[in-house]
């Protein structure tokens, strides 16, 4: 198992965030496809999303952002870069 520091000043995917913690949306890294779904679900810059499940086997994460709860893939999941 690799053990992940998370530095406060630091950019990072938020795959590598930790649950139940809230991370500030920089900016997403995706193809135009992707990005525009993104901005459509409300992942804008300097919006806050909170990581309230990983699932371990399946690569899906359950994210809470703007009030809502949303499921999305771990490679969706890669292109949003945040700090804490």
């Amino acid at each position: 198992m690799v053990n992940i520091f998370i530095s406060m000043d630091k950019q990072f995917s938020l795959i590598y965030g930790k649950e139940n913690i809230f991370y500030k949306i920089l900016q997403i890294n995706a193809q135009i496809k992707i990005k525009r779904r993104l901005l459509e679900l409300g992942f804008t810059n300097n919006e806050k999303v909170l990581i309230l499940k990983k699932s371990r086997l399946k690569g899906v994460f359950l994210l809470q952002i703007k009030g809502y709860v949303l499921a999305l893939k771990k490679k969706e999941v890669a292109n949003i870069i945040v700090e804490v």
